[in-house]
């Protein structure tokens, strides 16, 4: 009996002399982090931060500042432009296909006949005017501009 234990004994060294010498195995991966939720998007009107929806806010307040919008997006363009609208010389009302103030300043230049835009900041209206007419700085819910052949003084009122 002494014979079996000593190679039990044996045999179990041997085993264990044989999983010492094997290389651990590697650790599983870490698992796989959950996305990222997404950023949410600045608020759209400033007065969003205070707990107001546009519907909360007070017409002149969203004018003023869908002008302020249409004005910065006219500042790099390199066209005139000016708070207010033109007056007289309607050439083409409503143009269709102009959704911003720099695109209805472009559809003025590339047309011979027209010499001053309007942009109705509110409803996206596109309005080219002939060479007659003259400014009106207190029309709030419009910008204008002059096209690069406007020559001042000629035709106003």
């Amino acid at each position: 009996m002494a014979f079996q234990v000593v190679v039990l004994m044996l045999l179990a060294l041997v085993a264990a002399q044989e999983t010492v010498g094997d290389p651990p195995a590697p650790p599983p991966p870490p698992p796989v982090p959950p996305p990222l939720p997404p950023v949410p998007s600045p608020p759209a009107r400033s007065m969003a931060a205070e707990g107001k929806t546009e519907e909360d806010m007070d017409p002149d307040e969203l004018m003023h500042q869908a002008r302020g919008r249409h004005l910065s997006t006219l500042a790099p363009s390199g066209h005139h432009h000016e708070k207010g609208a033109w007056l007289y010389g309607d050439y083409i009302n409503a143009l269709e296909g102009v959704e911003d103030p720099v695109g209805c300043a472009k559809a003025c230049e590339a047309d011979a006949d027209c010499y001053h835009w309007n942009f109705h900041v509110m409803k996206h209206r596109c309005d080219l005017k002939a060479e007659s007419g003259g400014a009106n700085s207190d029309k709030d819910d419009w910008v204008y501009g002059h096209a690069a052949r406007y020559k001042p003084g000629k035709g106003e009122l």
